[in-house]
């Protein structure tokens, strides 16, 4: 009987499984840092007062379009309590006088309760998020 010779080579069918598996990992792994860094640009044009979503600022010159000052008044009118942030006097409830835009990043707020009036500014961070907003 002739015996065989081996020639190094692996009888192992599923040779290559390991490499197959590694490549697999390393394809998963760089999509989560891939979208890492999107999250993290994201957050770093919300700090700069730029809403990638929502876009309230004309991202080349930085001014408020007409269809961002009325979903910015609605989103104001809506979260009215939160931001003046204190209770009224006489009436049920704080009732929206009007709204300005002083700077291309800012808000100032009039309201009254029938005995006290005030005004409130604040720095627009996401427009869609009044909770982000900063009092000037």
């Amino acid at each position: 009987m002739a015996k065989k010779k081996e020639t190094g080579k692996s009888t192992k069918k599923n040779g290559g499984s390991g490499l197959t598996w590694m490549l697999v990992f390393s394809v998963i792994i760089i999509f989560i840092l891939v979208a890492q860094l999107q999250e993290k640009n994201k957050r770093i044009a919300l700090l700069e007062g730029k809403d990638l979503h929502h876009g309230a600022q004309n991202s080349a010159s930085g001014v408020l379009t007409a269809l961002d000052k009325e979903n910015l008044k609605k989103t104001a009118e809506k979260a009215l309590p939160t931001l003046i942030n204190k209770a009224p006097s006489v009436g049920e409830k704080w009732l929206l006088v009007d709204i300005k835009f002083p700077k291309s990043d800012c808000i100032a707020i009039d309201y009254e309760d029938g005995h006290i009036f005030g005004t409130v500014t604040y720095k627009i961070i996401n427009p869609s998020d009044p909770d982000t907003w900063i009092k000037q």
